[in-house]
């Protein structure tokens, strides 16, 4: 779920924990899903060798209503949101669940189904509060950096960086990452990321599903990619299996 931070309720960070603490992902995965996946634990699957698990805590209504009375206590307002649903029923299930999770701690959402391309379009210009969408299929973190791209206290008409979220220290992680060669400093770069997301909660991760592809054994190199200088790269790019150098075996 993408929480639009520059508007209310959640540029508070205090509304964005509270509606994370009220959520159960085990719920979600297991009635939505028939358990058949895993719960989300941020923006790099728990399989690649990038994931740092920096995961949000487990369901504590009790927690999720301290911080709403906390974040009454700075606006006078209690939380009360509409989220954007896509026309899907697995995910509108979802979206239901969810709404019901909430107001057991008294926050409010109201659901607004809408087509795919009018979320789409409500993400990019930030008219919205929050979106429950199906992402963070890349395998790898860098490709992640537009989505968390901006100056602080700037707001542009559109923008890449869907939630209006800018930290320093993830920008900062995201330049030391793009500024070595070594893996090993990499990865504890984007741990940094990973972590500070997982406090600052600007996304809320729910379940994740995996993909799978079939393919006879005469069909060569499906996992594998050559760049144009020679070197390996990835063979796959948000859930999709590039097929410009996939040959087959006679």
């Amino acid at each position: 779920i993408a929480f639009e931070t520059g508007r209310p309720p959640f540029d508070h960070i205090t509304a964005r924990r509270a509606v994370a603490l009220a959520t159960d992902r085990q719920a979600i995965l297991e009635k939505v899903f028939d358990g058949e996946g895993t719960i989300s634990r941020g923006i790099i699957s728990d399989a690649s060798p990038w994931f740092s698990d920096h995961s949000s805590p487990a369901r504590d209504v009790g927690r999720s209503k301290e911080q709403a009375e906390e974040y009454a206590e700075e606006t006078g307002q209690h939380i009360e949101l509409t989220m954007l649903v896509p026309p899907d029923p697995t995910i509108a299930h979802v979206a239901s669940m969810w709404r019901l999770q909430l107001a057991e701690a008294g926050i409010d959402v109201h659901l607004e189904p809408v087509d795919q391309d009018v979320l789409d379009a409500s993400v990019a210009y930030g008219q919205y509060q929050a979106a429950l969408v199906v992402g963070f299929a890349d395998p790898h973190p860098d490709l992640y950096e537009p989505l968390l791209r901006g100056i602080p206290a700037e707001q542009p008409l559109v923008s890449s960086n869907y939630t209006r979220y800018v930290n320093p220290i993830v920008t900062e992680a995201y330049a030391d990452a793009r500024a070595t060669g070594d893996a090993t400093r990499q990865v504890d770069d984007y741990r940094i990321v990973q972590e500070q997301l997982s406090v600052d909660n600007p996304w809320l991760f729910l379940v994740q599903v995996r993909g799978v592809v079939l393919a006879r054994s005469s069909l060569r190199d499906i996992t594998e990619w050559t760049t144009g200088s020679g070197s390996a790269g990835l063979a796959e790019e948000s859930a999709t299996i590039s097929l410009a150098q996939v040959w087959l075996a006679s």
